[in-house]
């Protein structure tokens, strides 16, 4: 073994945790042994691994459907676009580096003291004055630049659970036009999808939750798109908004006395500007 192989604690009481346990329920002793692996190489590649199941089973020597369902089914981890990591691992690596840190910055506080004091040996001859002035001299150059930590990149459980209430909102509206339920771990990969569409697809929360109250007054009818998931939410979204300006221009053409829009009724005034009942003047 290499002198530069890095060390991973591995817990004792790892095969106890629930998800541990679906998925050797389900794979064997074969799926624990392909989920360590897996963690080593996420260690060796900095937490960020490409999603190629072909490759990934290939290195294994073991089925590729056995590695696409540890990676996606048993929320064991994060998945961003094409690669995917874990927030144990991204979390271990950051006290890892954490701890060097702390241990570079304690040696070159240690460094600078030797300098000092070997600097200071042959002036302890001379005068008052002159120890004075260089012993001033010797802690200004004592003092180390002050090192700014960085902020701390926030992991994308952390990024997700933002917009966990969007997905929930998202399952409810399906689970009542349905009457299908959802697990966690697929509310919290339509989270997933929820802020991809938010951080790639440059959609706003506003203009999502917008296009869910829309969906949850139409869905199911002729023109409407089927959104059953946070992915046909993320692919089906510009034909959402294109359907709603499509019923709001047509309803608009049937009765021009009044708008409906996201379920509430906007009605012509005296002045030709279409306001709700408590007054406030409608905006396309």
């Amino acid at each position: 073994m290499g002198k530069d192989t890095f060390y991973f604690s591995h817990d004792y009481n790892a095969r106890a945790d629930t998800k541990i346990k679906q998925m050797i329920r389900i794979h064997g002793m074969l799926g624990y042994g392909v989920f360590w692996s897996i963690v080593e190489d996420l260690y060796n590649n900095a937490n960020a691994l490409q999603l190629d199941y072909k490759g990934i089973a290939y290195d294994l020597r073991v089925d590729e459907g056995i590695v696409k369902s540890i990676i996606n089914d048993f929320n064991l981890f994060s998945i961003e676009q094409d690669f995917f990591g874990s927030c144990s691992v991204e979390r271990r690596l950051e006290e890892r580096n954490k701890k060097s840190e702390t241990a570079r910055q304690t040696a070159f506080k240690r460094w600078n003291k030797n300098k000092e004091d070997a600097k200071a040996l042959p002036m302890q001859s001379k005068g008052n004055a002159i120890k004075e002035r260089k012993g001033k001299e010797n802690k200004e150059e004592e003092q180390s630049p002050p090192i700014k930590s960085l902020p701390k990149k926030p992991s994308l459980t952390e990024k997700n659970f933002e917009y966990l209430p969007i997905a929930k909102k998202l399952s409810l509206i399906v689970r009542e036009k349905k009457q299908i339920t959802h697990t966690k771990n697929q509310i919290h990969h339509w989270a997933n999808d929820i802020r991809q569409l938010v951080e790639n697809n440059e959609v706003s929360v506003e203009r999502i939750i917008k296009g869910l109250e829309y969906l949850k007054i139409h869905a199911g009818e002729q023109y409407c798109p089927v959104i059953e998931s946070g992915s046909a939410l993320r692919e089906k979204f510009s034909s959402l908004e294109g359907q709603m300006k499509s019923s709001n221009t047509f309803k608009r053409k049937v009765d021009p006395e009044k708008i409906i829009k996201y379920g509430e009724e906007w009605f012509l005034q005296s002045d030709g500007k279409y306001r709700n009942s408590e007054g406030v003047l409608y905006r396309d």
